[in-house]
């Protein structure tokens, strides 16, 4: 569990502009450090599609989709969470830009991602995991990434829009020249389930004062486990959010 945010304003980031020389190290653009979402809505941060195209199967699939029994995040606050969830976090974000590779840290489940900026492809013995595979490349002033093998079921996890392992997720990161927000557009491109290109889109603000913070989590069990669930703690957690 984490406390509560809502941000409308942060402080500056610095962002070196673009360049004809951009593959040089030197000239890549600086987007490292703490950022904060900017709300589009009474509870979202992320601006959806109007409408998902889905397969018949997809169609089924979403009907019957059940988040208590889908959703293992209902119960157990420390379940991993999975991408492309984590685009839709209203927690803090922290970007590390290093040589060969970008480093995103997500307060949202104590997150991490790789993205590899010196390979093209996943390796042949790519195994699907919570935050998929991701390789970058810089576009103009752009960060895009494209991002496979994603073991998530549903594109957000409590909603159940269905994911397929064929899945695939583009992500474009920019500033406007004279601007400190840090836009994302990002597209799911998922033949399986839907007939068309899915489109999303967020944005967030720079934060000097801001950190990401420790997931503290709680578990509370299922009708299965032999042990029940630690209430002492649970209380603890929630009086120290006071």
């Amino acid at each position: 569990m984490t406390r509560a945010r809502i941000f409308a304003v942060a402080s500056a980031l610095t962002v070196v502009s673009a360049s004809p020389a951009l593959g040089q190290p030197s000239m890549i653009p600086d987007f490292p450090g703490v950022y904060v979402s900017v709300w589009v809505g009474a509870v979202e941060v992320v601006t959806p599609p109007t409408v998902y195209p889905m397969t018949d199967s997809a169609r089924q699939a979403y009907e019957a989709f059940d988040p208590f029994v889908s959703d293992p995040r209902r119960i157990n606050d420390c379940a991993p969470e999975k991408v492309p969830t984590l685009l839709w976090t209203a927690n803090p974000i922290e970007i590390d830009v290093q040589s060969d590779r970008i480093d995103m840290r997500y307060e949202e489940g104590g997150s991490s991602r790789v993205i590899w900026m010196n390979r093209a492809a996943p390796p042949p013995d790519q195994s699907y995991t919570a935050v998929g595979y991701s390789v970058g490349r810089w576009e103009g002033g752009a960060l895009v990434v494209e991002t496979t093998h994603m073991d998530s079921p549903t594109i957000v996890n409590d909603v159940g829009h269905p994911l397929s392992r064929d899945a695939v997720l583009t992500e474009r990161y920019w500033k406007e020249p004279g601007e400190t927000t840090l836009r994302l557009e990002y597209q799911i491109d998922d033949p399986v389930n839907y007939t068309e290109t899915l489109s999303f889109s967020r944005i967030w603000e720079p934060s000097e004062t801001e950190q990401v913070q420790p997931w503290e989590c709680v578990n509370l069990g299922t009708r299965d486990d032999s042990e029940p669930p630690d209430f002492d703690e649970l209380t603890r957690m929630l009086e120290e959010l006071e």
